[in-house]
C-alpha cells in the first residue's frame, strides 16, 4: 500500500420537513469523483475491508432507515455502538460489502461499485428549523490491514 492512503467520498445527507414529521436522505449515488465513495493512493493489488459510514444523531430522535433501492452491497442503516461515542449522540452505521473498481494514474484510487442512498423517517418536527439538527459523519476502511478513518462535523441541517 502506498504511505498516504486517503479515504474520500461525497456521501450528502438531507432533511425534508412535512406537517407529520421529518425524513431523511442518505444519498451518495452518481459517478466518480462527484459522488459515491472512493480511496486514493491505492495499489491495484490493495485489499480494502470494513468498509462503514456512521452519521450520529441526536440520541432523541429515533430514526427507521430504510433502502431506496433493493439488492445493495451496503447494509440499511442501523444503530451502533462501536464506532465510537459523541456525547448526545446516537450513531447509525452502514456497512460496504461490494466491489471496488481499481484505477491507475496519479493519483491512482479506488472507488465502491455500488453507493449507499437509504432514506430515514421519524413523526418528530423538533429538527425541521434550518441548522437545528446537527449531525456528524464517520468513514472508515481498512486498506491492506491499516484501518483509514475520515470524521466529519458538526453539520448542521
Amino acid at each position: 500500500m502506498p504511505a498516504h492512503s486517503e479515504l474520500q467520498g461525497w456521501v450528502s445527507l438531507s432533511k425534508e420537513c412535512s406537517a407529520t414529521g421529518m425524513e431523511l436522505l442518505l444519498d451518495g449515488v452518481g459517478d466518480y469523483p462527484e459522488r459515491g465513495l472512493w480511496v486514493l493512493d491505492v495499489d491495484p493489488t490493495s485489499v480494502l475491508t470494513d468498509v462503514a459510514v456512521t452519521y450520529y444523531f441526536p440520541t432523541g430522535l429515533r430514526l427507521r432507515w430504510r433502502p431506496v433501492r433493493a439488492a445493495s452491497s451496503w447494509s440499511v442503516p442501523a444503530r451502533s455502538t462501536n464506532t465510537g461515542s459523541i456525547a448526545g449522540m446516537t450513531a447509525y452505521t452502514t456497512h460496504y460489502t461490494g466491489d471496488w473498481l481499481h484505477v491507475a494514474g496519479e493519483p491512482s484510487y479506488a472507488y465502491a461499485v455500488d453507493q449507499p442512498i437509504f432514506r430515514a423517517t421519524t413523526r418528530s418536527r423538533q429538527y425541521c428549523a434550518d441548522g437545528r439538527l446537527t449531525t456528524y459523519s464517520r468513514r472508515s476502511v481498512t486498506v491492506d490491514g491499516e484501518a483509514i478513518v475520515s470524521c466529519r462535523g458538526p453539520i448542521g441541517l
